[in-house]
């Protein structure tokens, strides 16, 4: 598993409001989220890929569980081709984006949500409270894959996930205050995956990753080791198992904290380049991206201090993407309004709606999403039932 960095996880949190949850209901909402706003950009299917970035996943807050990773951090950058449009599209938006589609789970009850297109299941949620757990679990409308997340107290311990023919699992554990170890196995692959990552003083200090295939004794793969500066990241360090350094990702902040520059080496070629303005609210209003591969920044609006709108430029090369968000009185966001236009001159290449409508508890209840010809071209809805435990 390639870790992940934690430093990037709190860059827009103050974007779009939440409700008042515990701990593990804010994880399940995390989850849900992106898998509702990347279905909602790939205008919905059957299959059912998630992504989460959850605070509590060792200290990084972000794994990948399928094959099509979206983060928000480097990783996702030299990982994915972004020369991809809509690869780019969906990573900024999940940075953007905060809102909580569930803000009501129930503590005495199941919850199942069955999510559907014109009377086709999709897929189904349920919501299981056990005590001071929370698991969910995702169905395809098929019944051919599925995924339960095991979370516990804030942190999200284990995933299962399994196919037709095959299934993996995550787990991790806590040994005191220096010690978390993650686990990783697919029986697919044959292969098992284990992250021990030791601290010090609350910290990382460094990251050994091992494998294993086909039941064979573990194998150094990579050594990761944090250098601080007046308490802070200042650089990581990859090695390979033999001590010969692979690449050195650099930090920069504000006085304050703020990362305003993340830029990853692999000898003397840059990998990545993150650079992040902030607003005198302390929010972010601009980044900036550069890869060997591509180049684009993002420009933030915010209104009382809430996300507002972004602008990605440079995507393509003549045009550049705009969403724009709109709240409803009870802080949840009730539109998405997607426009690509022309750099030359202001013409409307392309114009999208997305409603969000919600029930009385708030939770979501249908997903529209209007053409700009004013044609409803989707919609989703959300029907829920609720069972003794």
């Amino acid at each position: 598993m390639k870790t992940k960095l934690i430093v990037i996880i709190y860059l827009i949190s103050n974007s779009l409001a939440l409700f008042a949850q515990n701990k593990n209901h804010q994880v399940a909402n995390s989850i849900t989220r992106n898998m509702v706003i990347y279905q909602v950009l790939n205008k919905f299917s059957t299959t059912v890929p998630v992504f989460f970035m959850i605070p509590g996943w060792s200290v990084f807050g972000n794994i990948e569980i399928t094959h099509i990773p979206v983060f928000v951090d480097e990783a996702y950058y030299t990982n994915v081709d972004i020369n991809n449009k809509t690869n780019a599209i969906h990573k900024e938006l999940f940075d953007a984006f905060k809102g909580d589609f569930f803000p009501a789970i129930p503590i005495d009850k199941q919850m199942e949500v069955r999510v559907l297109d014109r009377g086709r299941l999709l897929y189904r949620l349920r919501f299981f409270n056990r005590g001071d757990s929370l698991e969910l679990n995702q169905v395809s409308g098929n019944n051919q894959s599925e995924k339960l997340f095991f979370i516990h107290d804030g942190e999200l311990l284990g995933i299962n996930q399994s196919g037709k023919d095959w299934f993996s699992k995550q787990r991790t554990t806590s040994l005191g205050d220096t010690l978390r170890i993650q686990t990783k196995y697919n029986s697919k692959k044959r292969q098992e995956e284990k992250t021990e990552i030791r601290y010090l003083d609350g910290k990382p200090t460094s990251i050994h990753t091992f494998l294993s295939k086909n039941n064979k004794s573990f194998k150094l793969k990579t050594v990761e080791t944090y250098h601080y500066l007046e308490g802070r990241l200042a650089s990581i360090e990859t090695s390979n198992s033999n001590g010969k350094q692979i690449d050195t990702t650099f930090f920069m902040h504000t006085y304050d904290g703020k990362l305003t520059m993340l830029r990853k080496h692999k000898e003397d070629k840059l990998l990545i380049s993150l650079e992040y303005r902030y607003n005198e609210d302390g929010m972010i209003e601009h980044k900036y991206v550069t890869t060997d591969k591509i180049s684009y920044d993002v420009k933030y609006q915010n209104k009382n201090k809430n996300l507002s709108s972004f602008t990605i430029n440079n995507l393509y090369q003549n045009s550049y993407s705009e969403f724009m968000f709109d709240l409803a009185i009870s802080n949840q966001l009730s539109r998405i309004q997607y426009d690509k236009v022309l750099y030359s001159h202001p013409v409307m290449l392309d114009s999208e709606t997305i409603l969000f409508i919600y029930n009385q508890d708030n939770n979501i209840e249908s997903i529209r999403i209007i053409d700009q010809k004013g044609i409803i071209t989707k919609q989703i809805q959300f029907e829920y039932a609720f069972f003794n435990l």
